[in-house]
Protein backbone atom coordinates (compact mmCIF):
# COMPACT_ATOMS: atom_id res chain seq x y z
CA UNK A 1 0.00 0.00 0.00
CA UNK A 2 2.74 2.46 0.94
CA UNK A 3 4.99 1.40 -1.94
CA UNK A 4 2.22 2.10 -4.46
CA UNK A 5 1.50 5.45 -2.83
CA UNK A 6 5.20 6.29 -2.88
CA UNK A 7 5.17 5.92 -6.67
CA UNK A 8 2.12 8.15 -6.97
CA UNK A 9 -0.17 9.23 -4.16
CA UNK A 10 -3.88 8.59 -4.78
CA UNK A 11 -4.62 12.33 -4.68
CA UNK A 12 -2.09 12.89 -7.49
CA UNK A 13 -3.48 10.24 -9.87
CA UNK A 14 -5.36 12.82 -11.92
CA UNK A 15 -2.08 14.33 -13.08
CA UNK A 16 -3.52 17.68 -12.01
CA UNK A 17 -2.03 20.40 -9.82
CA UNK A 18 -3.21 22.85 -7.19
CA UNK A 19 -0.59 25.55 -7.85
CA UNK A 20 -2.21 26.62 -10.10
CA UNK A 21 -5.33 24.48 -10.02
CA UNK A 22 -5.56 22.42 -13.23
CA UNK A 23 -7.89 19.89 -14.78
CA UNK A 24 -7.13 16.18 -14.70
CA UNK A 25 -5.50 14.54 -17.69
CA UNK A 26 -4.27 11.10 -18.74
CA UNK A 27 -1.70 9.42 -16.54
CA UNK A 28 1.88 8.62 -17.57
CA UNK A 29 1.52 4.90 -16.86
CA UNK A 30 2.16 3.00 -20.09
CA UNK A 31 -0.67 0.74 -21.32
CA UNK A 32 1.22 -0.61 -24.33
CA UNK A 33 4.73 -1.54 -23.20
CA UNK A 34 6.43 -3.44 -20.36
CA UNK A 35 3.62 -5.94 -20.14
CA UNK A 36 1.04 -3.15 -19.69
CA UNK A 37 2.49 -1.07 -16.88
CA UNK A 38 -0.90 0.46 -16.08
CA UNK A 39 -2.60 -2.94 -15.74
CA UNK A 40 0.13 -4.11 -13.39
CA UNK A 41 -0.69 -1.22 -11.07
CA UNK A 42 -4.41 -2.01 -11.28
CA UNK A 43 -3.68 -5.66 -10.47
CA UNK A 44 -1.56 -4.76 -7.44
CA UNK A 45 -4.31 -2.55 -6.04
CA UNK A 46 -6.99 -5.13 -6.78
CA UNK A 47 -4.94 -7.70 -4.91
CA UNK A 48 -4.73 -5.39 -1.88
CA UNK A 49 -8.46 -4.77 -2.11
CA UNK A 50 -9.19 -8.50 -2.11
CA UNK A 51 -6.90 -9.03 0.88
CA UNK A 52 -8.31 -6.18 2.97
CA UNK A 53 -11.88 -7.38 2.35
CA UNK A 54 -10.86 -10.86 3.48
CA UNK A 55 -9.22 -9.47 6.63
CA UNK A 56 -12.24 -7.32 7.45
CA UNK A 57 -14.40 -10.41 7.75
CA UNK A 58 -11.92 -11.89 10.27
CA UNK A 59 -11.62 -8.88 12.59
CA UNK A 60 -13.20 -9.17 16.03
CA UNK A 61 -16.34 -7.01 16.26
CA UNK A 62 -14.88 -4.79 18.99
CA UNK A 63 -12.03 -3.81 16.64
CA UNK A 64 -14.14 -3.65 13.46
CA UNK A 65 -14.68 0.11 13.41
CA UNK A 66 -11.03 0.86 14.09
CA UNK A 67 -9.92 -1.55 11.37
CA UNK A 68 -12.35 0.07 8.95
CA UNK A 69 -11.02 3.57 9.65
CA UNK A 70 -7.33 2.77 9.80
CA UNK A 71 -7.00 0.06 7.15
CA UNK A 72 -10.07 -0.80 5.11
CA UNK A 73 -11.26 2.65 3.99
CA UNK A 74 -7.75 3.95 3.07
CA UNK A 75 -6.92 0.80 1.07
CA UNK A 76 -10.15 0.49 -0.92
CA UNK A 77 -10.28 4.27 -1.43
CA UNK A 78 -6.75 4.28 -2.86
CA UNK A 79 -7.59 1.33 -5.09
CA UNK A 80 -10.74 2.92 -6.45
CA UNK A 81 -9.23 6.32 -7.21
CA UNK A 82 -6.44 4.57 -9.10
CA UNK A 83 -8.99 2.49 -10.99
CA UNK A 84 -11.03 5.60 -11.72
CA UNK A 85 -8.16 7.13 -13.68
CA UNK A 86 -6.44 4.07 -15.11
CA UNK A 87 -9.72 2.63 -16.39
CA UNK A 88 -10.55 6.07 -17.82
CA UNK A 89 -7.22 5.92 -19.67
CA UNK A 90 -8.00 2.48 -21.05
CA UNK A 91 -11.45 3.58 -22.19
CA UNK A 92 -9.91 6.40 -24.22
CA UNK A 93 -6.89 4.56 -25.62
CA UNK A 94 -8.80 1.39 -26.42
CA UNK A 95 -11.51 3.36 -28.21
CA UNK A 96 -8.78 4.53 -30.60
CA UNK A 97 -8.16 0.86 -31.38
CA UNK A 98 -11.90 0.23 -31.85
CA UNK A 99 -12.17 -2.12 -28.92
CA UNK A 100 -15.66 -2.85 -27.65
CA UNK A 101 -14.10 -3.10 -24.18
CA UNK A 102 -13.60 0.70 -24.19
CA UNK A 103 -17.24 1.05 -23.11
CA UNK A 104 -16.65 -1.40 -20.26
CA UNK A 105 -13.64 0.52 -18.99
CA UNK A 106 -15.60 3.77 -19.08
CA UNK A 107 -18.27 2.12 -16.93
CA UNK A 108 -15.66 0.68 -14.56
CA UNK A 109 -14.13 4.13 -14.15
CA UNK A 110 -17.53 5.57 -13.20
CA UNK A 111 -18.22 2.60 -10.91
CA UNK A 112 -14.96 3.24 -9.05
CA UNK A 113 -16.09 6.82 -8.43
CA UNK A 114 -19.51 5.61 -7.26
CA UNK A 115 -17.85 3.14 -4.88
CA UNK A 116 -15.87 5.94 -3.25
CA UNK A 117 -19.08 7.95 -2.82
CA UNK A 118 -20.96 5.01 -1.33
CA UNK A 119 -18.14 4.06 1.06
CA UNK A 120 -17.72 7.65 2.24
CA UNK A 121 -21.45 7.85 2.86
CA UNK A 122 -21.13 4.76 5.07
CA UNK A 123 -18.13 6.27 6.88
CA UNK A 124 -20.06 9.43 7.77
CA UNK A 125 -23.52 8.06 8.48
CA UNK A 126 -23.36 4.40 9.49
CA UNK A 127 -19.92 3.67 10.93
CA UNK A 128 -20.13 3.54 14.74
CA UNK A 129 -23.79 4.64 14.48
CA UNK A 130 -22.85 7.93 12.83
CA UNK A 131 -20.18 8.88 15.37
CA UNK A 132 -17.93 10.26 12.60
CA UNK A 133 -20.59 12.15 10.62
CA UNK A 134 -19.01 14.83 8.39
CA UNK A 135 -15.53 13.67 9.43
CA UNK A 136 -14.67 12.28 5.98
CA UNK A 137 -14.94 14.01 2.62
CA UNK A 138 -14.56 12.30 -0.75
CA UNK A 139 -13.78 15.59 -2.52
CA UNK A 140 -11.71 17.90 -0.31
CA UNK A 141 -11.76 21.50 -1.60
CA UNK A 142 -13.60 20.17 -4.66
CA UNK A 143 -10.27 19.53 -6.33
CA UNK A 144 -10.54 18.13 -9.85
CA UNK A 145 -8.86 14.83 -8.93
CA UNK A 146 -11.80 13.88 -6.65
CA UNK A 147 -14.63 14.67 -9.05
CA UNK A 148 -16.54 12.47 -11.51
CA UNK A 149 -14.12 11.04 -14.09
CA UNK A 150 -13.94 13.12 -17.25
CA UNK A 151 -14.51 10.53 -19.98
CA UNK A 152 -14.77 11.78 -23.57
CA UNK A 153 -17.49 10.55 -25.90
CA UNK A 154 -16.41 7.18 -27.23
CA UNK A 155 -16.94 6.06 -30.80
CA UNK A 156 -16.15 2.51 -31.94
CA UNK A 157 -15.94 1.65 -35.64
CA UNK A 158 -17.64 -1.73 -35.89
CA UNK A 159 -16.87 -2.24 -39.59
CA UNK A 160 -14.68 -5.17 -38.59
CA UNK A 161 -15.89 -7.91 -36.24
CA UNK A 162 -12.63 -8.41 -34.38
CA UNK A 163 -8.94 -7.54 -34.44
CA UNK A 164 -5.68 -7.88 -32.53
CA UNK A 165 -3.43 -5.37 -30.78
CA UNK A 166 0.09 -6.57 -29.92
CA UNK A 167 2.29 -5.12 -27.20
CA UNK A 168 3.97 -2.02 -28.56
CA UNK A 169 1.10 -1.06 -30.87
CA UNK A 170 0.25 2.51 -29.89
CA UNK A 171 -0.69 4.12 -33.20
CA UNK A 172 -3.98 5.98 -33.36
CA UNK A 173 -4.49 4.77 -36.92
CA UNK A 174 -6.92 1.96 -36.22
CA UNK A 175 -7.06 1.12 -39.93
CA UNK A 176 -3.83 -0.83 -39.40
CA UNK A 177 -5.77 -3.15 -37.12
CA UNK A 178 -8.75 -3.44 -39.45
CA UNK A 179 -6.90 -3.97 -42.75
CA UNK A 180 -4.61 -6.83 -41.76
CA UNK A 181 -1.51 -4.70 -42.17
CA UNK A 182 1.82 -6.02 -40.95
CA UNK A 183 1.91 -6.16 -37.16
CA UNK A 184 4.87 -7.26 -35.05
CA UNK A 185 5.80 -7.89 -31.46
CA UNK A 186 9.06 -6.45 -30.08
CA UNK A 187 12.05 -8.74 -30.64
CA UNK A 188 12.85 -11.75 -28.44
CA UNK A 189 16.28 -12.99 -27.36
CA UNK A 190 17.47 -15.91 -25.23
CA UNK A 191 19.30 -13.75 -22.68
CA UNK A 192 16.44 -11.43 -21.70
CA UNK A 193 13.79 -14.14 -22.21
CA UNK A 194 11.06 -11.63 -22.96
CA UNK A 195 7.35 -12.34 -22.74
CA UNK A 196 4.93 -10.07 -24.60
CA UNK A 197 1.16 -9.82 -24.84
CA UNK A 198 -1.23 -9.65 -27.76
CA UNK A 199 -4.90 -8.81 -27.25
CA UNK A 200 -7.60 -10.25 -29.48
CA UNK A 201 -10.79 -8.22 -29.15
CA UNK A 202 -14.25 -7.54 -30.49
CA UNK A 203 -15.28 -4.37 -32.30
CA UNK A 204 -18.89 -5.48 -32.80
CA UNK A 205 -21.64 -6.88 -30.59
CA UNK A 206 -21.45 -10.50 -31.65
CA UNK A 207 -19.89 -13.79 -30.60
CA UNK A 208 -16.85 -15.14 -32.43
CA UNK A 209 -14.74 -18.26 -32.07
CA UNK A 210 -11.04 -17.74 -32.72
CA UNK A 211 -7.90 -19.83 -32.94
CA UNK A 212 -4.21 -19.05 -33.28
CA UNK A 213 -1.60 -21.13 -35.10
CA UNK A 214 2.18 -20.66 -35.02
CA UNK A 215 4.63 -21.01 -37.89
CA UNK A 216 7.36 -22.61 -35.73
CA UNK A 217 7.21 -24.91 -32.70
CA UNK A 218 9.51 -22.55 -30.74
CA UNK A 219 6.74 -19.93 -30.58
CA UNK A 220 4.75 -20.54 -27.38
CA UNK A 221 1.26 -19.11 -26.69
CA UNK A 222 -0.58 -19.04 -23.38
CA UNK A 223 -3.82 -19.75 -25.30
CA UNK A 224 -4.43 -21.14 -28.78
CA UNK A 225 -8.19 -20.72 -29.10
CA UNK A 226 -11.23 -19.25 -27.44
CA UNK A 227 -14.58 -17.52 -27.72
CA UNK A 228 -15.26 -13.79 -27.55
CA UNK A 229 -18.70 -12.44 -26.71
CA UNK A 230 -20.01 -8.89 -26.07
CA UNK A 231 -20.43 -9.28 -22.30
CA UNK A 232 -18.08 -7.36 -20.02
CA UNK A 233 -14.94 -9.36 -19.41
CA UNK A 234 -15.53 -11.63 -22.41
CA UNK A 235 -15.04 -9.24 -25.32
CA UNK A 236 -11.24 -9.41 -25.30
CA UNK A 237 -8.55 -11.89 -24.34
CA UNK A 238 -4.90 -11.27 -23.52
CA UNK A 239 -2.53 -13.92 -24.86
CA UNK A 240 1.08 -14.12 -23.68
CA UNK A 241 3.78 -14.98 -26.19
CA UNK A 242 7.28 -16.24 -25.43
CA UNK A 243 9.95 -18.43 -27.03
CA UNK A 244 10.79 -22.00 -26.09
CA UNK A 245 14.54 -21.72 -26.55
CA UNK A 246 15.04 -25.47 -26.16
CA UNK A 247 13.30 -25.87 -29.54
CA UNK A 248 14.94 -22.92 -31.26
CA UNK A 249 17.99 -24.73 -32.56
CA UNK A 250 21.18 -23.01 -33.69
CA UNK A 251 22.35 -19.52 -32.77
CA UNK A 252 21.24 -16.63 -34.91
CA UNK A 253 18.12 -14.72 -35.90
CA UNK A 254 14.86 -16.30 -37.02
CA UNK A 255 11.52 -14.97 -38.15
CA UNK A 256 8.15 -16.54 -37.56
CA UNK A 257 4.51 -15.58 -37.22
CA UNK A 258 1.23 -16.22 -35.48
CA UNK A 259 -1.94 -16.48 -37.58
CA UNK A 260 -5.19 -15.51 -35.86
CA UNK A 261 -8.31 -16.85 -37.57
CA UNK A 262 -12.03 -16.31 -37.02
CA UNK A 263 -15.01 -16.31 -39.35
CA UNK A 264 -13.01 -16.46 -42.53
CA UNK A 265 -10.76 -13.57 -41.53
CA UNK A 266 -7.07 -13.95 -40.75
CA UNK A 267 -4.55 -11.62 -39.12
CA UNK A 268 -0.80 -12.20 -39.02
CA UNK A 269 1.52 -11.20 -36.21
CA UNK A 270 5.24 -11.27 -37.03
CA UNK A 271 7.79 -12.68 -34.59
CA UNK A 272 11.54 -12.08 -34.60
CA UNK A 273 13.83 -13.95 -32.22
CA UNK A 274 17.60 -14.13 -31.82
CA UNK A 275 19.64 -16.75 -30.02
CA UNK A 276 22.79 -15.03 -28.83
CA UNK A 277 25.99 -16.86 -27.99
CA UNK A 278 28.61 -14.30 -26.94
CA UNK A 279 31.77 -15.89 -25.50
CA UNK A 280 32.28 -12.69 -23.50
CA UNK A 281 29.00 -13.40 -21.66
CA UNK A 282 30.05 -16.84 -20.49
CA UNK A 283 29.83 -16.69 -16.70
CA UNK A 284 28.97 -12.99 -16.90
CA UNK A 285 27.11 -11.36 -14.02
CA UNK A 286 25.83 -7.93 -14.98
CA UNK A 287 23.33 -5.96 -16.98
CA UNK A 288 22.61 -6.59 -20.65
CA UNK A 289 20.89 -4.70 -23.42
CA UNK A 290 17.24 -5.46 -24.07
CA UNK A 291 15.98 -4.06 -27.38
CA UNK A 292 17.93 -0.83 -27.10
CA UNK A 293 17.91 -0.11 -23.36
CA UNK A 294 19.35 -1.25 -20.04
CA UNK A 295 17.58 -0.99 -16.68
CA UNK A 296 19.37 -1.15 -13.32
CA UNK A 297 18.37 -0.89 -9.68
CA UNK A 298 20.92 1.26 -7.88
CA UNK A 299 21.52 -1.28 -5.10
CA UNK A 300 22.33 -4.06 -7.59
CA UNK A 301 25.84 -2.80 -8.27
CA UNK A 302 28.65 -5.07 -9.45
CA UNK A 303 31.28 -3.63 -7.10
CA UNK A 304 31.53 -1.02 -4.40
CA UNK A 305 34.51 1.04 -3.24
CA UNK A 306 33.98 3.08 -0.09
CA UNK A 307 36.48 5.55 1.33
CA UNK A 308 37.37 6.17 4.99
CA UNK A 309 35.58 9.51 4.93
CA UNK A 310 32.56 8.78 2.70
CA UNK A 311 30.44 5.94 1.30
CA UNK A 312 27.37 4.84 -0.59
CA UNK A 313 25.17 3.09 1.99
CA UNK A 314 22.32 0.71 1.19
CA UNK A 315 19.00 1.83 2.71
CA UNK A 316 16.32 -0.88 2.68
CA UNK A 317 12.67 -0.01 2.20
CA UNK A 318 13.32 3.29 0.45
CA UNK A 319 12.56 4.42 -3.10
CA UNK A 320 10.69 2.97 -6.06
CA UNK A 321 12.78 -0.20 -6.17
CA UNK A 322 12.47 -1.11 -2.48
CA UNK A 323 16.03 -0.12 -1.57
CA UNK A 324 18.32 2.76 -2.44
CA UNK A 325 21.87 4.07 -2.01
CA UNK A 326 22.54 7.15 0.08
CA UNK A 327 25.72 9.22 0.11
CA UNK A 328 26.97 9.42 3.71
CA UNK A 329 27.99 10.63 6.23
CA UNK A 330 25.95 13.80 6.61
CA UNK A 331 29.02 15.43 8.16
CA UNK A 332 30.93 14.96 4.89
CA UNK A 333 32.35 18.12 3.38
CA UNK A 334 31.62 17.73 -0.32
CA UNK A 335 34.57 17.77 -2.70
CA UNK A 336 34.89 20.64 -5.13
CA UNK A 337 33.25 19.66 -8.43
CA UNK A 338 35.90 21.66 -10.29
CA UNK A 339 38.47 18.96 -9.50
CA UNK A 340 37.40 15.68 -11.17
CA UNK A 341 40.76 14.04 -10.46
CA UNK A 342 40.27 14.64 -6.75
CA UNK A 343 36.79 13.12 -6.91
CA UNK A 344 38.15 10.00 -8.60
CA UNK A 345 40.88 9.65 -5.98
CA UNK A 346 38.98 10.51 -2.81
CA UNK A 347 35.27 9.78 -3.29
CA UNK A 348 33.36 6.53 -2.85
CA UNK A 349 31.83 4.91 -5.92
CA UNK A 350 29.71 2.00 -7.10
CA UNK A 351 30.24 0.22 -10.41
CA UNK A 352 27.74 -1.44 -12.75
CA UNK A 353 28.90 -3.86 -15.45
CA UNK A 354 26.76 -3.74 -18.57
CA UNK A 355 26.93 -5.31 -22.01
CA UNK A 356 25.62 -3.84 -25.27
CA UNK A 357 24.97 -5.70 -28.52
CA UNK A 358 25.26 -2.63 -30.72
CA UNK A 359 27.32 0.55 -30.79
CA UNK A 360 25.50 3.71 -29.69
CA UNK A 361 25.78 7.17 -28.22
CA UNK A 362 23.71 6.44 -25.12
CA UNK A 363 21.72 8.67 -22.82
CA UNK A 364 21.94 8.03 -19.11
CA UNK A 365 18.75 8.55 -17.09
CA UNK A 366 19.35 8.71 -13.34
CA UNK A 367 16.58 8.72 -10.74
CA UNK A 368 17.17 10.07 -7.24
CA UNK A 369 14.83 10.95 -4.41
CA UNK A 370 13.88 14.65 -4.54
CA UNK A 371 16.02 15.76 -1.60
CA UNK A 372 17.33 19.25 -0.88
CA UNK A 373 20.93 20.22 0.00
CA UNK A 374 21.86 19.66 3.64
CA UNK A 375 22.92 23.30 3.96
CA UNK A 376 23.65 26.41 1.90
CA UNK A 377 27.23 25.35 1.21
CA UNK A 378 26.19 22.12 -0.52
CA UNK A 379 24.05 20.96 -3.42
CA UNK A 380 22.67 17.57 -4.56
CA UNK A 381 25.59 16.45 -6.69
CA UNK A 382 27.10 13.15 -7.75
CA UNK A 383 29.31 12.20 -10.69
CA UNK A 384 29.27 9.51 -13.37
CA UNK A 385 31.69 8.05 -15.89
CA UNK A 386 31.66 5.25 -18.44
CA UNK A 387 34.71 2.97 -18.73
CA UNK A 388 36.67 5.33 -16.45
CA UNK A 389 36.29 8.07 -19.04
CA UNK A 390 35.55 11.77 -18.53
CA UNK A 391 33.67 12.59 -15.33
CA UNK A 392 30.23 14.18 -15.63
CA UNK A 393 29.00 16.02 -12.55
CA UNK A 394 25.23 15.94 -12.11
CA UNK A 395 23.16 18.15 -9.80
CA UNK A 396 19.50 17.39 -9.08
CA UNK A 397 18.95 20.46 -6.92
CA UNK A 398 15.78 22.50 -7.40
CA UNK A 399 15.13 26.06 -6.33
CA UNK A 400 12.07 27.46 -4.58
CA UNK A 401 8.65 26.33 -5.72
CA UNK A 402 9.76 25.82 -9.32
CA UNK A 403 7.82 23.71 -11.82
CA UNK A 404 10.49 21.03 -11.55
CA UNK A 405 10.15 21.00 -7.76
CA UNK A 406 6.36 20.58 -8.13
CA UNK A 407 6.77 17.64 -10.49
CA UNK A 408 9.34 16.06 -8.16
CA UNK A 409 6.85 16.27 -5.29
CA UNK A 410 4.07 14.73 -7.37
CA UNK A 411 6.16 11.81 -8.66
CA UNK A 412 8.52 11.38 -5.68
CA UNK A 413 11.69 11.40 -7.76
CA UNK A 414 14.14 13.74 -9.44
CA UNK A 415 15.53 12.72 -12.81
CA UNK A 416 18.53 13.80 -14.86
CA UNK A 417 19.35 12.89 -18.47
CA UNK A 418 22.97 12.93 -19.56
CA UNK A 419 24.29 12.28 -23.06
CA UNK A 420 27.39 10.07 -22.92
CA UNK A 421 30.27 9.43 -25.26
CA UNK A 422 29.92 6.93 -28.10
CA UNK A 423 30.50 3.33 -27.06
CA UNK A 424 31.02 0.22 -29.14
CA UNK A 425 29.24 -3.08 -28.71
CA UNK A 426 30.62 -5.10 -25.84
CA UNK A 427 31.30 -4.90 -22.14
CA UNK A 428 31.32 -1.57 -20.28
CA UNK A 429 31.31 -0.24 -16.74
CA UNK A 430 29.28 2.64 -15.31
CA UNK A 431 30.77 4.27 -12.22
CA UNK A 432 28.83 6.63 -9.92
CA UNK A 433 30.73 8.75 -7.36
CA UNK A 434 29.53 10.51 -4.23
CA UNK A 435 29.96 14.28 -4.01
CA UNK A 436 27.33 15.83 -1.73
CA UNK A 437 26.05 13.88 1.30
CA UNK A 438 22.37 13.00 1.40
CA UNK A 439 21.96 12.13 -2.28
CA UNK A 440 19.68 9.07 -2.59
CA UNK A 441 20.18 7.05 -5.78
CA UNK A 442 17.27 4.79 -6.72
CA UNK A 443 17.55 3.49 -10.30
CA UNK A 444 19.35 3.96 -13.61
CA UNK A 445 18.34 3.61 -17.26
CA UNK A 446 20.68 3.57 -20.25
CA UNK A 447 18.94 4.45 -23.50
CA UNK A 448 20.75 2.97 -26.49
CA UNK A 449 18.02 4.12 -28.85
CA UNK A 450 15.14 1.81 -27.95
CA UNK A 451 13.88 2.99 -24.54
CA UNK A 452 10.10 3.47 -24.32
CA UNK A 453 8.41 5.77 -21.84
CA UNK A 454 7.32 4.41 -18.47
CA UNK A 455 6.26 6.00 -15.22
CA UNK A 456 7.26 3.30 -12.77
CA UNK A 457 10.22 0.93 -12.53
CA UNK A 458 11.20 -0.81 -15.76
CA UNK A 459 12.15 -4.43 -14.97
CA UNK A 460 15.87 -4.89 -14.71
CA UNK A 461 17.77 -6.23 -17.72
CA UNK A 462 20.10 -8.30 -15.62
CA UNK A 463 21.92 -11.58 -16.13
CA UNK A 464 23.17 -13.59 -13.18
CA UNK A 465 25.03 -16.77 -14.11
CA UNK A 466 26.55 -17.33 -10.68
CA UNK A 467 25.87 -15.67 -7.30
CA UNK A 468 27.68 -12.33 -6.80
CA UNK A 469 30.87 -12.50 -4.76
CA UNK A 470 30.65 -11.98 -1.01
CA UNK A 471 32.33 -8.58 -1.36
CA UNK A 472 29.24 -7.22 -3.12
CA UNK A 473 26.26 -5.82 -1.23
CA UNK A 474 23.81 -7.07 -3.85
Amino acid sequence: YYALAFERKPEFMGWSQTEPSTKTTYTEFNHFYFGDEAQKRIDRYNSLETEVKKLRSQIDSKYADAFYQLVYYPVVGASWINNKFLYRDKAYFYSKQNRLSAYDYAQQSKSAYDSIAKETEYYNNELANGKWKNMMSMKPRNLAVYLTPDIPALTIDSTSDWSIAPEGFVTKDSSLLQNNSSLSLPAFDNLNKQKYFVDIFLSKNQTVTWNASVSNNWIHLSENNGVLSPETGNNQTRIWVDVDWSKFGENGKRNGNIIFTSGGKQMMLNIQATKINQPALSGYNGFIENNGFISMNATHFSRQTNKPSNQWKLIDGLGYTGSALQALPFSLKSKSPTDPDSIKRSNAFVEYDFYTFSSATPSLKLFTLPTHPLNNNMSVRYAVSIDNGPLKIIDSRTFGRSEEWKQNVLRNYAVRNEKLQHINAGRHTLRIYTIDPGVVLDRILIDLGGLKSAYSVIPQTRQIVSPPSSSNKK
